[in-house]
């Protein structure tokens, strides 16, 4: 029996040990399962928040991939219309390269044209070279033709000044035969005044001077006389003037006075103009 209840002591010990053993396995078990539990909560946030992200990520997804087809049609939009613009420009640049070969062909006929006229033009200014050589040596006679008329010039200035010299002394007799007529017509005025004092002498002189001009006496007035007598004062003073003067042109102006005067016809009058240039001649 003490064996028994030994070993049942010990096997109850051993029990014992065993249960406590397992009281601590239990216990790490149920810390494990704890720890498990926490890390499965742990694992179903995480799972949770894993899912969120990736609806938040299929949506972000669906929404570039939304904007990228848009942004596709967009640019197959722009794309056609470029290609339409391009098309467009690419037709007008095969205008512009047809006009600009039509403008080359344009602009090689002109430059053609320019070449003959060129070669024209050089002949032109050839001719023009020439002609200036000529026109430079009738500039150099027209040179020499000024000098001669200059001199001519110089030589007509001295004549000028030697006829207004013989003008200033004609000037000169002039108002001196002008101051003689004057100191006459004083002495012409006396005389009348004295006629008109002594009526009877100068009736008596005015019968002879009329018997002396060819006139009849007798119904001659008082007038009359004086008439007389300042056409003989007249005639006294255009003689001593014809006589007093040298130049030929003033003598021969006085020649028809004397005419008038003397009631000369044309012969006696060219006779008289024959006398002033012989007169002029001799006196030269």
């Amino acid at each position: 029996m003490r064996d028994q209840t030994a070993e049942l002591s010990v096997q109850l010990k051993e029990a014992q040990s065993q249960a406590e053993s397992l009281e601590e396995e239990l216990a790490e078990a149920q810390k494990h399962l704890q720890e498990r539990t926490r890390e499965g909560e742990t694992m179903r946030r995480m799972i949770a928040e894993v899912d969120e992200k990736a609806d938040q990520k299929v949506r972000e997804m669906r929404s570039r991939l939304e904007a990228t087809v848009e942004e596709r049609d967009r640019i197959e939009d722009e794309s056609s219309t470029l290609a339409r613009r391009r098309a467009r420009e690419s037709e007008e640049l095969r205008q512009k390269v047809r006009e600009l070969e039509r403008e080359m062909k344009t602009l090689a006929a002109e430059k053609d044209d320019l070449e003959l006229r060129e070669r024209e033009w050089r002949k032109r200014r050839e001719e023009l070279e020439r002609t200036e050589e000529k026109t430079s040596a009738e500039a150099e006679d027209m040179r020499q033709a000024v000098a001669n008329l200059r001199s001519a010039l110089d030589n007509s200035e001295s004549s000028v000044r030697e006829a207004e010299k013989q003008r200033a002394d004609m000037r000169k007799v002039l108002d001196e035969s002008r101051a003689r007529y004057e100191k006459l017509a004083k002495e012409l005025k006396m005389a009348q005044a004295r006629i008109a004092g002594a009526p009877v002498a100068s009736s008596g002189r005015s019968s002879i001077d009329s018997n002396r001009s060819g006139t009849p006496s007798h119904g001659a007035s008082t007038g009359g006389g004086q008439a007389v007598g300042v056409d003989t004062l007249y005639l006294k003073t255009i003689l001593l003037q014809f006589l007093e003067v040298k130049d030929e042109k003033v003598r021969g102006q006085l020649v028809p006075v004397l005419g008038k005067l003397l009631r000369f016809d044309r012969n006696d009058e060219q006779k008289w103009l024959n006398a002033v240039q012989h007169l002029s001649k001799s006196g030269r």
